[in-house]
């Protein structure tokens, strides 16, 4: 749950006490969300993709080429320029939120385990519990880094 404007507003869907997905009206409005024609509706649209991340595996990767957008100097109601990389990343992050995993609730006591992973962009990281003989995950954390030259 959220807060919006001191009225709770439900996001996640629990379909069992310990595992959730996003509500069926959340992804049907990223699905449906039209292709952004301007960096305002840009925004909006990986506002709501940030917003629902943890259910999409390399998330950062995925929407690397939208948010090359946000770093030029123009105003909120410049247009997006075309390109092919970011029509498709913004078909794909819709896809892999609709397709999303299912996520699981923290069991206190249950054996955990937090597996990373690092490239000279992505930093990944995925936080597991063994529950009924599997390991299960609770969240997906994949922050993008800066690519550096080490100087070791």
């Amino acid at each position: 749950m959220r807060q919006a404007n001191k009225t709770n507003v439900r996001t996640y869907q629990s379909i069992h006490k310990t595992i959730y997905i996003p509500l069926a009206d959340e992804v049907r409005a990223i699905r449906e969300f039209p292709q952004p024609t301007s960096l305002r509706k840009l925004r909006e649209f990986l506002g709501l993709i940030n917003f629902h991340r943890r259910f999409i595996p390399h998330c950062a990767e995925m929407i690397q080429p939208m948010t090359d957008f946000l770093r030029t100097k123009k105003g909120p109601s410049s247009a997006v320029p075309s390109n092919a990389e970011a029509a498709s990343a913004f078909s794909n992050v819709k896809e892999a939120l609709a397709n999303a995993a299912l996520l699981f609730y923290l069991q206190p006591g249950a054996p955990t385990r937090l597996m990373t992973d690092a490239s000279s962009t992505v930093a990944g990281t995925v936080l597991q519990q063994m529950l009924n003989g599997e390991w299960r995950t609770l969240v997906f954390f994949f922050p993008e880094t800066e690519a550096r030259r080490n100087t070791l």
